[in-house]
């Protein structure tokens, strides 16, 4: 297995392909929205036979440095591993299930190892897309992924398949073989605080009252002052939901969006009726202790690998601010300095444990390592 990364400041409009290996397998790429389609056709130039993809994002990560207004890919040669790649639409939240089921169907086989997907930031409802993909694929697969990105901006997310770049887009990349290994790691930092709150109307990623109180309001009081930020200002308040009745259920979910006239705010994934939401918080240091553990999971089994793919949420980012690359390097010293490619998402997905299902999480670094058998 082979990886060359290769990055471009928007400034200067030209990848620097000279990085990239030979006749790559795999081109995956983050990138500024301005910039993609014209890095996009560079790509396609320089690798016509490889399968190209990627997305939009809040920041790149490469190496083990957090960048902003650039474009960045990592092309990949493997040794044994097949390559395949699958797509479909995704018209809104409701079919993002459906549209897991879809890729999965497209991708399954007896030897699919893993599964690196990637979705339109704020059409898709990821907990129903991880839901989908996994009935299809079952546990035996690691699927990993995210949601695509737009800064703070909740505006437009794009996502690339070959030359074609799009919104309401979901793709994915199956690897093939029993070469192939596969770990991962994705921890959070950020701690809860305030009272417990019962949701007590919702619907799928809907979350219209807590305590029988519209959330919104609920929301704004907590801001103050940043609540005309919102979304964006919420991502520095995600919320903790579990499940009363299943020991950890805990996972964090972020907004993408609210609606002022019904008081309610839509999340990036599922916020289940009966279940218990309290509000969280974070410290810098908190959030890079989070990244470290998320580098020990990862490199449990697999000190040794070749590519690192880090994605980590926007709104880590947003609270470390210009020591967002603290959380990359700390990452980049665990795991031996080895490739890294990356981005700042709407959100991950990724197995909890090995061999768990795949789960859509909030506000997480999330690793995965992948690497050959010599």
């Amino acid at each position: 297995m082979e990886v060359g990364i290769a990055t471009c400041d928007t400034s200067r409009q030209e990848l620097d392909t000279s990085k990239f290996v030979h006749d790559p397998d795999l081109v995956i790429y983050f990138g500024n929205g301005d910039f993609l389609t014209h890095g996009v056709a560079q790509i396609n130039k320089f690798a016509p036979e490889a399968v190209v993809l990627g997305c939009t994002s809040g920041g790149q990560i490469q190496n083990d440095t957090s960048i902003e207004s650039q474009f960045s890919a990592a092309s990949i040669k493997f040794s044994s591993t097949r390559v395949k790649a699958a797509k479909c639409e995704i018209r809104d939240s409701q079919s993002s299930k459906a549209a897991g089921q879809e890729i999965g169907r497209q991708l399954a086989s007896e030897d699919l190892a893993c599964v690196i997907i990637i979705s339109d930031g704020l059409a898709t409802n990821g907990s129903e897309l991880a839901s989908g993909i996994s009935a299809e694929l079952g546990p035996n697969t690691v699927v990993v992924g995210g949601l695509a990105g737009d800064g703070d901006r909740f505006e437009k997310t794009l996502v690339g398949f070959g030359d074609d770049l799009q919104t309401n887009m979901v793709v994915a990349v199956g690897l093939y073989g029993k070469d192939l290994n596969v770990s991962h790691g994705s921890r959070g930092g950020w701690q809860t605080f305030g009272p417990k709150r019962l949701v007590t109307r919702s619907q799928d990623n809907i979350l219209y009252e807590l305590d029988g109180h519209p959330v919104l309001d609920l929301y704004e009081k907590y801001l103050g002052d940043d609540a005309a930020g919102l979304p964006s200002t919420a991502l520095l308040f995600p919320l903790q939901i579990v499940d009363p009745d299943v020991p950890g259920s805990e996972v964090v979910r972020t907004i993408l969006n609210i609606d002022r006239e019904k008081k309610s705010l839509i999340f990036a994934g599922n916020i289940p009726h009966g279940w218990v939401a309290q509000f969280m918080n974070a410290s810098h240091h908190n959030l890079i202790e989070g990244a470290t553990m998320a580098a020990k999971d990862a490199a449990k089994e697999r000190s040794d690998g070749e590519l690192a793919i880090l994605i980590s949420c926007i709104g880590r980012k947003l609270v470390m601010n210009q020591r967002a690359e603290e959380e990359v390097e700390v990452v980049s010293d665990i795991l031996n300095g080895i490739p890294q490619i990356g981005f700042y998402s709407y959100g991950e997905l990724c197995p909890s444990e090995k061999g768990g299902k795949t789960r859509l999480h909030n506000q997480t670094m999330t690793i995965t390592v992948l690497s050959e058998k010599v």
